[in-house]
């Protein structure tokens, strides 16, 4: 088990949602709203759970993490919807149990279209976030934009409530869908922006985290004090003051483990580097020496001690993203260097963001 900012912030998103789902769920006679609540937050841990399990481990079959947080997304999001439905008072039956069929078969036909697409598709492993993915981009793309889709649909209902009722259901309505535009809304433009190269996977999984404790903190706040449901005021402020202690945690760990890999990868970049300078150099922890050849596209090996060859054909963005930020660095001029170099598609959005801060260096970005 490898321990980063990403599984420690993700230990601290299931300590975080898996104590508001045990709260909701421990409340006596709650309502429906509150069952609902209780396993969108339910879903949320899972997520939680599998983003844990990808960032403490290395290995590879833990890129299938994915399948669980696609499902949980999209049926966390549905059992939203539901809340907003039931949120002060429920609607009629038939538009309550029609909308939980029909997005229940059509979340379970997207999470099954994207397990076919990826069940065989290669796995990459994504260093600015530490985990391993599907190399399945389309796929990824397809369920990003789905579940944008998904909020939009629960917005619906949401708006609904915000305009039509009044006092602390209107304050509950607002204060509740403001939270969920911190804890899901920001987070799901952020994984589109990310499938689609705009910004990296790394960023993120911090988004996701960061965001996800904050929405859930303010939720909780909010929801206690306007829901009307008859907890006690020792379990509310227990509830509130672990919530903030979470919290502090969140915004603790990140400088501290951020510091931590800076310091570490120095560390190896320094020994990296001397390997590559002196061919006689070779350490026992040393596994392999690879390069890219750019006139063939291939890969090779020019050291190993492994039996079986570590080559990916996934390391060719690597390697390519590593001759694009040479370049960089040895050009004079970044932003001209950019527009005149041939780009692949998944360096566009980093090529954009270079150019629209010149005032910047390839190292600070």
């Amino acid at each position: 088990m490898l321990h980063t900012y990403y599984s420690v912030a993700a230990l601290n998103m299931i300590a975080f949602a898996g104590f508001f789902t045990i709260f909701l769920f421990s409340i006596p006679k709650k309502s429906r709203a509150t069952w609902n609540l209780a396993i969108a937050f339910l879903f949320y841990t899972a997520m939680a759970v599998a983003y844990f399990l990808s960032a403490a481990y290395d290995e590879p079959v833990l890129a299938f993490h994915r399948w669980q947080t696609v499902l949980g997304t999209f049926f966390g999001c549905m059992f939203i919807g539901l809340f907003y439905l039931s949120f002060p008072r429920p609607v009629r039956g038939w538009i309550y149990w029609g909308f939980f069929g029909i997005i229940s078969v059509l979340s379970v036909l997207l999470t099954a279209n994207f397990a076919w697409h990826t069940l065989d598709a290669p796995r990459i492993f994504h260093f600015k976030g530490h985990y391993w993915d599907f190399d399945a981009e389309p796929a990824s793309l397809f369920v990003a934009i789905w579940i944008l889709g998904y909020i939009i649909l629960y917005s619906i209902p949401a708006f609904y409530r915000m305009f039509k009722e009044k006092g602390l259901a209107r304050i509950g309505s607002i204060g509740v869908y403001i939270s969920f535009i911190l804890a899901v809304v920001a987070p799901a433009i952020a994984n589109a922006l990310s499938r689609d190269g705009a910004i990296d996977r790394g960023l993120f999984q911090t988004l996701w985290v960061t965001m996800g404790v904050l929405g859930c903190f303010v939720l909780l706040i909010i929801y206690v004090s306007t829901s009307g449901e008859k907890s006690n005021l020792l379990s509310r402020i227990f509830a509130i003051s672990l919530a903030t202690i979470l919290l502090a945690i969140q915004a603790i760990s990140y400088p501290v483990f951020q510091e931590k890999e800076k310091d570490f990868d120095k560390i190896y970049y320094q020994k990296a580097e001397t390997v590559l300078l002196d061919s006689n150099r070779r350490p026992e922890e040393l596994r392999y020496v690879s390069h890219y050849d750019p006139e063939t596209e291939s890969i090779g090996l020019d050291f190993s001690r492994l039996e079986e060859s570590p080559v990916s054909g996934n390391w060719k963005r690597e390697y390519l993203n590593a001759a694009l930020r040479r370049g960089l660095r040895e050009s004079t001029n970044p932003s001209a260097y950019l527009k005149q170099a041939s780009l692949e598609p998944f360096q566009a959005g980093y090529a954009d963001f270079i150019i629209a801060h010149p005032d910047q260096t390839v190292d600070q970005l």
